[in-house]
């Protein structure tokens, strides 16, 4: 009987423990606060739109003509860069709008320069574009100040670059590489040195998309139809999600947010912990696609 007593007395106390282990905050809570911006249809186009994580306070910010894709915000939450296709087989622009939607800015006009995936060096003062100036050319990385001054390549001409991503603090400049036919990640300097290869697969690389932590310290990406994280170094990959894929956004999020499909077969977005926990739908299972999260506070 003593012994039964103490058996029953332990598996109080372990319940007990247990139970007072506290349960991970849902994604939605840890993201209050937090805006994204996303593209979505309005109007015969896809717009440039921003609401809380959860849907609420949506604001449509652009007015402008044609399909606007991969919003990023500039650190001070102030301005976004896009790629924009004013229409259905024009080449893809790089512009700047105003958080606002005031003071719009065809880069490609002042650079010469048509490409995609535009992104904001940490101090707002330059960008970084896989682009290209002449027609069928690949692409390569282009950075330029924000006023489009001062363009210039600094990867190896003839190989064709994409999805650059210049890192928080600054030092590094993630992208896709085509190789062999494959993609594969590669990281650079801001100043074109020190190229260094982060993914293997050569010809069969499906690697796509980098995006950094907020820390610099990791890379998540597209891999076919799944997302990874990887340290910023090519080390440690690990698998995330298969719920979805790219295009999706990290830094300066707290979480990765990505194109994923609702219940009612639309594509909306989607967000995860970086270690593949708290899979949430985000604006309320609405149909979106490009995420970009909005600098917090700004």
């Amino acid at each position: 009987m003593v012994r039964l007593v103490f058996i029953c007395l332990c598996a109080v106390a372990l319940t007990a423990c247990f139970s007072a282990t506290p349960k991970p905050r849902h994604l939605l809570a840890e993201l209050e606060g937090w805006r994204l911006s996303y593209t979505a249809r309005g109007a015969g186009s896809y717009h440039l739109f921003v609401s809380d994580a959860d849907g609420a306070n949506r604001r449509q910010i652009d007015r402008i003509g044609g399909d606007k894709q991969q919003p990023n915000w500039s650190p001070d939450g102030g301005r976004i860069a896009f790629r924009w296709v004013p229409r259905n087989g024009d080449p893809t622009l790089l512009a700047l709008i105003d958080s606002d939607g005031s003071n719009f800015v065809n880069l490609s006009k002042l650079t010469g320069l048509r490409g995609m995936s535009p992104s904001w060096s940490p101090d707002g003062k330059r960008l970084v574009s896989a682009a290209t100036s002449q027609d069928r050319a690949p692409n390569g990385l282009y950075i330029m100040n924000a006023d489009g001054s001062h363009a210039h390549r600094i990867s190896p001409a003839g190989r064709e670059a994409q999805y650059a991503a210049w890192s928080p603090d600054g030092r590094r400049i993630a992208f896709t590489y085509v190789v062999g036919g494959g993609f594969d990640l590669f990281s650079i300097h801001p100043d074109g040195t020190q190229l260094r290869r982060l993914t293997q697969d050569g010809s069969v690389g499906q690697n796509n998309w980098p995006m950094w932590s907020a820390d610099s310290r990791q890379i998540a990406w597209g891999k076919a139809d799944a997302i990874w994280v990887m340290d910023a170094d090519g080390s440690d990959k690990r698998f995330v999600t298969r719920a979805g894929g790219v295009p999706a956004a990290w830094a300066p999020g707290p979480s990765i947010a990505f194109g994923c499909r609702g219940m009612d077969g639309k594509i909306g977005l989607c967000a995860i912990r970086q270690d593949g926990t708290g899979l949430t739908h985000l604006l309320g299972g609405a149909t979106a696609n490009f995420p970009g999260w909005r600098p917090h506070g700004r």
